[in-house]
């Protein structure tokens, strides 16, 4: 009977809803039972990311495109059984309210049988208002067919929240990131990787993950402080070679103040990247204001650090005679420093009035150039 289950589930791998009758069926594990009961607070905070850049994203695109394109890599069974809504659903609810009347076209990965039978259900409300698109097959099997389904130039976001990191390699979100106007959060395992560190036999898989060779083996030679920082900017900077834009959110351990896992978003797009940095800054605030009256967040905390002469300075130097676009120009300013879209204008500005910089008039300004002297 389990090899029969098997061989049935083989044949529907990478179906659709419509197959849904042929599944084989699963069982869930009581991890995964655990998992799915009810929301776990390491979970919400990364939903909460989520809902945060989804709203003003689909309101933004809206204006200006007449498609969209959002898609959930590991959708889970879009619902917990307490009734919360997992990424799926809520993206759902949020690109359904605010999408403005264009088309979005939702994706949704899950190659776990059973768990697939409840994402299907869970979606099935939104079919109205939303173009779904369920595939029962892994994240790697199914991308290139839903990276062919996005029509070039559809805005589109990616929610990528693996269960480790073996499902998932650099390859994978370089191929998303030749979308045009294409955005990505990804789920960064820190925890897992530390660990798979002092394990040999998976540095190849580690490797595959950041794309750079022998990378396991270098971060492994560093010690537990410098790992801290290293494990994550090393990630980041494979896609800022790529000339993409990238923020990481450092995600507590519920039980312990330090980092549990990461959060990281990258983009090609400057526009896209500002609205995540202070969206991630509004949330540090609010966290700030729940603990100092008692409560605990997840987030981890960074403060501005970055002075209006700090700004002048690392505007100046980096594009000392040079015209750039005045978004990027915003975005680079606050990849290198923790600061808000406000307080690099405010660089600009007084760059402006002491002769150092030429800018656009305010009605041309959201895409007009600098020039640095």
């Amino acid at each position: 009977m389990r090899r029969k289950a098997e061989h049935e589930a083989s044949l529907f791998n990478g179906t659709e809803h419509e197959d849904l009758a042929n599944l084989a069926p699963t069982r869930r594990t009581k991890r995964q039972k655990d998992l799915f009961a009810n929301k776990q607070p390491q979970s919400q905070t990364k939903h909460d990311i989520l809902a945060y850049y989804l709203k003003p994203w689909i309101t933004i695109i809206s204006r200006h495109f007449k498609k969209a394109a959002y898609v959930d890599g590991f959708a889970g069974p879009g619902a917990c059984d307490s009734g919360e809504a997992c990424s799926p659903v809520l993206a759902a609810q949020i690109l359904s309210e605010h999408g403005g009347g264009i088309e979005i076209h939702l994706f949704a990965i899950e190659k776990r049988q059973e768990i697939f039978r409840r994402l299907i259900e869970n979606l099935d409300p939104f079919r109205n208002r939303l173009r779904i698109e369920a595939i029962c097959d892994s994240f790697r099997s199914a991308l290139p067919r839903v990276i062919k389904a996005i029509a070039t130039g559809v805005p589109s976001f990616f929610f990528i929240d693996p269960y480790g990191y073996k499902d998932v390699r650099f390859d994978d979100i370089e191929s998303i990131l030749r979308l045009g106007h294409s955005e990505v959060l990804v789920h960064f395992p820190y925890n897992g990787i530390i660990r798979g560190l002092g394990v040999p036999a998976v540095h190849d898989t580690i490797d595959h993950y950041y794309g750079q060779a022998n990378v396991a083996r270098t971060l492994g030679k560093a010690t537990p402080e410098e790992k801290k920082d290293l494990v994550v900017t090393k990630f980041e900077e494979g896609f800022r070679r790529l000339g993409c834009y990238t923020r990481s959110f450092e995600i507590n351990m519920p039980w312990a103040d330090r980092p549990y896992f990461y959060m990281v978003y990258m983009t090609r797009e400057p526009i896209g990247y500002i609205i995540m940095n202070d969206l991630w800054m509004k949330l540090e605030k609010e966290r700030e204001e729940l603990q100092s009256g008692g409560t605990i967040s997840l987030f981890g905390i960074e403060s501005l650090n970055a002075t209006q002469e700090t700004l002048m300075d690392f505007l100046t130097s980096l594009f000392a005679g040079r015209t750039v676009r005045r978004k990027a120009a915003i975005a680079t300013a606050l990849m290198h420093h923790r600061s808000t879209e406000t307080e690099v204008e405010k660089a600009l500005a007084a760059l402006a009035v002491e002769g150092r910089v030429k800018v656009q008039s305010a009605q041309k300004r959201q895409h007009g150039l600098c020039t640095f002297r």
